[in-house]
């Protein structure tokens, strides 16, 4: 096996997927991220990744969930993620533009909800309420992520 080539493909490779590191968007999506400048190098981060990350810090400090009071925790996991989706659903469709602070705010909500949601659901496994709650959210996002493409595609072919 030729480690050297092995090695220069994956160089190669980790070249090509480090952008994406800290952000998942196209150069054209960048308003959607902050700009930094670290040793002369612009780095972009999401501002909703970022939201996230920071949430799942604040559950880690400030949340440590029982299995006692369940119902505050089923509230909070139910209506966390709704900033985040209805954000999200109205820049996809184009109804108002976003903000980034708005996007990081609405997105420690979700980081929060995420940390609040495994804990429960590791302690309680199976827990169909968690369960339940994450395939709702999930369908949701892919039925407007479809929604979202349809208009997309309708939109070019009547452009061309």
């Amino acid at each position: 096996m030729n480690t050297k080539l092995i090695f220069s493909e994956t160089k190669i490779a980790l070249k090509e997927t480090s952008k994406y590191i800290l952000s998942h968007h196209q150069p054209e999506e960048y308003y959607k991220c902050y700009s930094l400048n670290i040793l002369n190098k612009k780095i972009h981060i999401c501002s909703r990744c970022l939201g996230i990350y920071a949430g799942i810090l604040i559950g880690i400090i400030l949340f440590r969930p029982d299995t006692q009071n369940l119902r505050y925790y089923y509230l909070l996991l139910a209506v966390l993620p709704l900033f985040t989706l209805i954000d999200w659903s109205v820049s996809a469709f184009k109804i108002h533009r976003s903000y980034n602070v708005v996007r990081t705010v609405f997105g420690v909500l979700l980081g929060i909800s995420y940390f609040i949601g495994l804990i429960i659901l590791l302690k309680t496994f199976p827990n169909y309420n968690i369960i339940g709650s994450g395939l709702a959210y999930s369908l949701i996002a892919v039925f407007l992520l479809q929604k979202q493409r349809d208009k997309a595609a309708n939109n070019f072919r009547e452009q061309n």
